[in-house]
C-alpha cells in the first residue's frame, strides 16, 4: 500500500524560495548573452561613436563601479588602506584575466607605459627613487582613491 505524500503549505513555500535562488555568476552569463545581442544592436544603429567598443568601455565602466559599491557595502570598516588594497586587486584581477582572454586569441598583450597597471610597491619604489617622502606617497594615493 503506497501513501501520498501532501505538502503542507510551508513545505511549499520553502521549496519555491529554493528554487528561486541563484548565483550571481549565472545572472552574469545571462547579462553576457544579454550584452552580445545589445552590442550588435548597438553597433548597427546610427550613430557613428556606438561602437561594439564603445558599448563594452560603458558596460566594463558599470561593472568596475558596482564591483566597488560591493566592496564598500560588504566592509564597511575599511581604512584607506585597506580598501585601496582591496580596489587595486580588483584592478589587476581584471587586466590579469583581459590579457589572458588576449592571448588565448594568439594576439600578443602590449602594455603602453600610460595604461599599465602598477603594483602599489612599484608605486611607492617610484615615489622614493625620485625623492618623495612618505607622505607625498600617501598623499598622492589618496587622491587617487578618491576619484573612485
Amino acid at each position: 500500500m503506497k501513501l501520498n505524500k501532501i505538502k503542507t503549505f510551508e513545505s511549499y513555500l520553502n521549496e519555491d524560495a529554493v528554487s528561486k535562488k541563484f548565483n550571481v555568476s549565472d545572472k552574469l552569463y545571462e547579462c553576457y548573452e544579454h550584452a552580445v545581442t545589445e552590442a550588435t544592436e548597438w553597433n548597427g544603429d546610427v550613430h557613428d561613436d556606438h561602437t561594439v567598443e564603445s558599448y563594452m568601455k560603458e558596460n566594463a565602466a558599470l561593472v568596475a563601479a558596482l564591483a566597488v559599491k560591493v566592496l564598500k557595502e560588504c566592509n564597511e570598516e575599511y581604512t584607506t588602506e585597506q580598501f585601496e588594497t582591496a580596489v587595486h586587486s580588483l584592478k589587476d584581477a581584471y587586466s590579469k584575466k583581459i590579457n589572458e582572454m588576449v592571448e588565448m586569441e594568439g594576439a600578443e598583450v602590449v602594455e603602453s607605459e600610460s595604461v599599465k597597471m602598477y603594483s602599489q610597491e612599484e608605486i611607492n619604489e617610484a615615489f622614493v627613487n625620485a625623492g618623495t617622502s612618505q607622505e607625498g606617497i600617501s598623499a598622492f594615493m589618496s587622491s587617487l582613491t578618491k576619484s573612485i
